[in-house]
């Protein structure tokens, strides 16, 4: 199956645009029917060429009995009803349509429910960002997809943001590129210390997660944490922040009488509800380790190695970074940061205007794990694609399926990369595939296997940056998205049994975005798709891991930008999806229809073409 991505929009008004789409030689189209805001050129439309959506529209009837608190804007720009009038035109033309909705990435409503938004380990809100910690956050969430089935009753569903969103977006003039934050900034500033959050976390966690950032590009030269941070008011000083560090005596102590945070509170009426047939339920988050039974570690363990005590592989050196493409070249419409990058192998990463290809690292340098036969597990992209380093895979026999306490502690090892901070500009860049100045990974020192604070130009990953606390960290943001993941998919299987439904997802446990952390697969899924905005050797890594995820019957999809800054070139369009599809892509997810010049979608429809 291949799908096309437009707005209604795109087709309503618009007589010619449903026989157009039918001969890209797709066979469904995903419609959006919640998206957020957007700047987009249409460049076919009989009535204008480029429409301002000034905010985060619902484009179905609004029923204001069926909502709770939070209810979406209608759009100034369509008919309310944009979404039936599109969806009907479309099957007409004999296409399949999907309802492509996103969940958590909403400034309307994050503007004005500030409480129920992201909030930094400073304390600052994210206001496009809804956190699904919240009940009125999972509430909306499950009412958007019950609306759009029971209204719409669309051919299947597609959840976008189905997880927090980050630091990354980008969807306003973007001016954070000057403060030089790393990818691991980036993530660390990622991490939501709002009010159902914060007490999921160690207590520790957000003096240390300041620290780190106040105290990133102090000196060009810096190896430790300075003993007089610049935020002394706010910021503890090294010695602090390492006193913070819980010894084997204080872990003790620590699980025997500090108070416990409650876990997210997950309504899974899926077992009880579904129709006889429907697929089998998630894993439990039981399994992933909870905050109130957190196994004491060893003050003198290394940060990313599995509590049994075998140390996972660690990045080498030995292979410097490779240059990425030109500025001209840096996608901009897309997954936020942290979905370019997965817990194996790199991410893509491209440099962001300013820097040139040669100025600024395209990716980092990481390791090859093997399995304990001692060969590359199934998680090596295909031969045949290009390089931007080496890939790190989760260390298990094969065979073995990950295990989810197993998979979290193994992944912890596996660096992580993308380019540059910084905003660019161009199509859609609310969701833009968002680029970090990559680092290159280093062999730790000594310091970081002693629990204290590790060298500036060591903390690389999150789990170096966390230490003893990452594995705690980890394990509750994932029970976070999977909180809403699963809620979703029981509310969808109530309403239409058999619809299938796609997510887009990544296997980093870190991401954010619209691309929301799958580390563990989840089997009441029928399609997992996967960010390939970036390097074509990174995107089908990405893809390979999901596909070693899937269960049986499961699907493996490609998120494939024919936009620029890809070239309009079919054969080199079709060479791309041939090494997504030996990844384990079987199908093509194409972004955009609506977007794309005549150029464009002629490259489109002979790729596919091509391909056949």
């Amino acid at each position: 199956m291949n799908v096309a991505y437009v707005y209604p929009w795109d087709v309503v008004g618009d007589p010619t645009a449903p026989t157009r789409l039918a001969e890209l030689g797709v066979d469904t189209i995903a419609l959006a029917a919640g998206y957020h805001s957007t700047r987009a050129a249409t460049p076919y439309h009989p009535a204008h060429r480029v429409l301002d959506v000034a905010h985060p529209a619902f484009y179905l009837p609004i029923r204001p009995y069926a909502w709770s608190r939070l209810v979406p804007a209608a759009p100034t720009w369509t008919p309310p009803d944009a979404y039936l009038q599109a969806q009907t035109a479309l099957r007409k033309a004999g296409l399949k349509v999907h309802a492509w909705t996103v969940l958590t990435h909403n400034s309307y409503l994050g503007t004005r429910f500030p409480d129920l938004t992201v909030r930094n380990a400073f304390g600052d809100p994210y206001p496009y960002a809804l956190c699904p910690a919240h009940e009125d956050v999972l509430a909306y969430c499950e009412t958007l997809v019950t609306e759009i089935l029971t209204l719409a009753e669309p051919d299947g569903l597609i959840l976008e943001a189905c997880g927090p969103m980050g630091f990354g977006h980008q969807g306003v003039h973007e001016k954070t590129s000057g403060a030089d934050w790393t990818p691991t900034d980036a993530d660390l500033l990622s991490l939501c210390f709002c009010t159902t959050c914060a007490p999921q976390y160690p207590p520790e966690t957000a003096t240390r997660v300041r620290t780190i950032i106040d105290t990133a590009n102090l000196s060009p030269t810096l190896t430790t944490l300075p003993t007089n941070p610049p935020r002394a008011s706010a910021t503890p000083t090294s010695a602090a922040l390492a006193s913070a560090t819980p010894t084997s005596a204080t872990l003790a102590a620590d699980t025997s009488t500090a108070p416990t945070a409650a876990p997210l509170a997950t309504t899974d009426t899926t077992a009880a509800s579904r129709t006889k047939g429907a697929p089998p339920t998630a894993p439990d988050s039981a399994q992933v380790v909870p905050p109130a039974s957190r196994t004491p570690k060893s003050p003198t363990a290394r940060p990313g190695t599995p509590l049994s005590g075998t140390p996972t592989s660690r990045p080498s050196t030995s292979e410097p970074p490779t240059p990425g493409p030109p500025a001209s070249e840096t996608p901009t419409s897309g997954p936020s940061a942290s979905e370019t990058s997965t817990p194996g192998p790199s991410a893509s990463e491209t440099s962001t205007p300013g820097p040139s290809a040669s100025e600024t690292s395209a990716s980092e340098t990481l390791a090859s794990d093997t399995s304990a036969s001692g060969q590359p597990t199934s998680e090596t992209p295909p031969a045949g694609t290009s390089t931007s380093g080496s890939q790190v895979s989760e260390t298990r026999a094969p065979g073995t399926p990950p295990s989810e306490t197993r998979a979290l502690q193994t992944r912890s090892s596996a660096p992580r990369a993308r380019g540059s901070a910084s905003g660019t500009r161009g199509v859609d860049t609310e969701s833009a595939a968002r680029p970090f100045q990559s680092t290159t990974v280093r062999t730790p020192t000594a310091s970081d296997t002693s629990g204290h604070p590790t060298p500036r130009h060591h903390i690389d990953t999150m789990e170096l940056a966390l230490g003893p606390l990452a594995d705690e960290i980890r394990a509750t943001r994932v029970r976070l998205s999977a909180s809403l993941r699963r809620r979703l998919i029981s509310a969808a299987r109530r309403t239409a049994p058999t619809i299938p439904i796609t997510l887009h997802a990544d296997p980093n446990p870190w991401a954010t975005g619209a691309f929301a952390a799958l580390p563990l697969g989840d089997p009441t899924l029928d399609v997992l798709v996967g960010n390939c905005w970036g390097d074509t050797r990174t995107d089908a890594a990405r893809l390979t891991t999901l596909a070693n995820l899937c269960t049986p019957g499961q699907r493996v999809g490609a998120y494939v930008l024919a936009l620029p800054p890809r070239p309009a070139d079919a054969a080199a369009l079709a060479e791309q999806l041939k090494i997504y599809a030996n990844a384990g892509a079987s199908e093509f997810h194409l972004y955009h229809a609506g977007l794309a010049s005549p150029h464009r979608l002629s490259a489109i429809a002979t790729a596919l073409r091509l391909l056949q």
